[in-house]
């Protein structure tokens, strides 16, 4: 049951302007069952003060810190009436529309300032308990950042709790899946099978995992409690299709870009965003071009989006009624933005936020995706 506010009540008062407002009022002090019946009550009302339809349909802002005792100046009553009650209808069928939310995780590219923000430093202690990657000017590493904007972007979406449902692909040995389970969440983490030669890269560097052990974390969850929520299973990329069940979340740290070609990424995020269920989302992080939006690597191993490339996603995303979250395509003023770390990686004074890799310089970008 809904009351009207005394505030609201006035409002009415005044835009009515004559005597039979008060006995409106009386009637509308009575509780409603619903908003609907609460807005036809308040259309009758403007109808009865202006036949003209065209007050429904304009916009006049209320100043809500006027005294509205006032009496308006004599031939003015009219017009401080209609604007009124046109605002008023507007208010109470505005009110209950869906607002768009201002997320700290956008799509987004990597900047130096993300590394001191609280979500980092939350996340990263989480992630590593016992310290690890840190904000520290010695220590900023872009494969940190990643993990940790996935999980803000999840968190504060509301999709880290107990009762969701969470698809990794190509998941490593990344404490992801752990973090989920320790949260409550369901997950089922894939990687490439093992037999699978496209594997064999990924095997001898570490980054590959074959089987559920490999994802335990023992400093981040306890074994029991890890085996209850997570499973593995190998699947590919290029055929999520293999995979049947449905998802609240999908998400995948810096591997679209190992495909084939930009489109094969683009292929991928598509046809894997079928599994989830209606208002989930994916989030992934991949390769981004922070020099050009026309020179890039678009085929081979390992592939540099553009600027152009995630607009033209956003795009082809909207005409299968899905699209990107706001774009944010800045790349930082910081030094450690404008300067670049070269191979041999990790052994200069450089930081690893932004890289020369190849002929081009990038750094890492992270994509969502609402379906």
């Amino acid at each position: 049951m809904i009351l009207l506010s005394s505030r609201l009540k006035e409002v009415v008062k005044r835009a009515i302007g004559i005597s039979t407002a008060q006995s409106r009022i009386l009637d509308l002090e009575d509780q409603v069952v619903s908003l609907q019946s609460q807005i036809l009550e308040l259309k009758e009302i403007i109808k009865s003060i202006h036949p003209s339809p065209e007050l429904v349909s304009t916009s006049v802002s209320i100043d809500w810190n006027a005294n509205l005792s006032l009496v308006p100046k004599d031939g003015q009553i009219e017009t401080e009436n209609e604007k009124i009650a046109t605002s008023l209808s507007l208010l109470a069928s505005e009110k209950f529309l869906p607002q768009e939310q201002d997320y700290a995780i956008k799509t987004m590219v990597c900047q130096h300032r993300h590394f001191q923000l609280p979500w980092f430093a939350d996340w990263n202690k989480e992630i590593n308990p016992d310290g690890g990657l840190s904000s520290s000017p010695q220590k900023l590493e872009r494969k940190g950042w990643e993990y940790c904007s996935i999980l803000q972007a999840l968190s504060e979406r509301g999709m880290l709790q107990a009762g969701k449902r969470g698809l990794g692909f190509a998941v490593g040995t990344e404490p992801l899946p752990a973090v989920f389970a320790k949260h409550g969440v369901e997950i089922l983490a894939t990687d490439l099978d093992t037999s699978a030669e496209a594997s064999k890269a990924w095997q001898a560097t570490n980054q590959h995992a074959g089987s559920l052990q490999q994802l335990w974390k023992p400093k981040i969850i306890s074994q029991e409690a890890f085996q209850k929520l997570v499973r593995f299973q190998p699947a590919d990329m290029n055929h999520p299709e293999t995979i049947t069940d449905k998802f609240d979340f999908i998400w995948s740290s810096c591997a679209l870009e190992h495909l084939g070609g930009l489109q094969a990424g683009f292929d991928f995020i598509l046809r894997s965003s079928q599994l989830l269920r209606p208002g989930g989302i994916a989030v992934h992080t991949t390769e981004f071009n922070v020099a050009s939006n026309s020179s890039t690597i678009t085929t081979g191993g390992s592939v540099i989006y553009r600027k152009c490339d995630i607009e033209a996603l956003d795009y082809h995303l909207r005409k299968h009624s899905m699209c990107l979250e706001k774009m944010d395509f800045y790349a930082g003023a910081l030094p450690a933005d404008r300067q670049y770390d070269t191979p041999p990686y990790f052994k200069t004074e450089r930081q690893h936020v932004k890289l020369k890799l190849f002929d081009h310089i990038s750094t890492s970008l992270v994509l969502i995706v609402y379906r």
